[in-house]
């Protein structure tokens, strides 16, 4: 993956709310996507180890805008390479201002069939918006990657 152009000591750390309401309405809605802070990026499919993609001795998080890839009208296929994402967790975000829900946070942990040693070692922030299937817009999310065993 080639790297982003950030500026040194350049940190970017935005709230749930932040995410969804300046990041991935804006960009389903045709907004160009913010230079610097994130990239689209294929996740899933074959050769898509988190290894494979992003820098494994990076210590920061690697934030993507990724298509969900359906298995059926209902079902996402979280595979990537020989391995998968899988959930540990969801939880609704709510706007601060009125408590409505805006959208969620999956939590997810990859898992190998191959690399056991690896399994658990990276972890994935997945962040979509709510009904959006049920409005017909994209099946685009936000997704912070990150190698929780690297060194700081």
């Amino acid at each position: 993956m080639s790297q982003l152009q950030i500026p040194l000591g350049f940190r970017f750390l935005p709230t749930k709310e932040e995410i969804f309401c300046d990041y991935l309405k804006p960009i389903i809605n045709g907004d160009p996507i913010p230079s610097g802070v994130l990239k689209a990026h294929h996740i899933y499919g074959a050769n898509r180890e988190p290894w494979n993609i992003f820098d494994q001795d990076w210590p920061e998080s690697f934030w993507v805008l990724t298509k969900l890839k359906k298995k059926s009208k209902s079902r996402i296929e979280r595979t990537a390479g020989d391995g998968c994402w899988l959930q540990q967790f969801a939880k609704e975000v709510k706007n601060k201002d009125d408590g409505e829900v805006t959208g969620y946070d999956k939590y997810f942990t990859y898992t190998s069939k191959k690399n056991k040693k690896s399994n658990g070692q990276w972890i994935m922030h997945e962040f979509s918006l709510k009904d959006q299937e049920a409005v017909g817009l994209s099946d685009l999310v936000i997704c912070e990657i990150k190698n929780k065993d690297a060194a700081v």
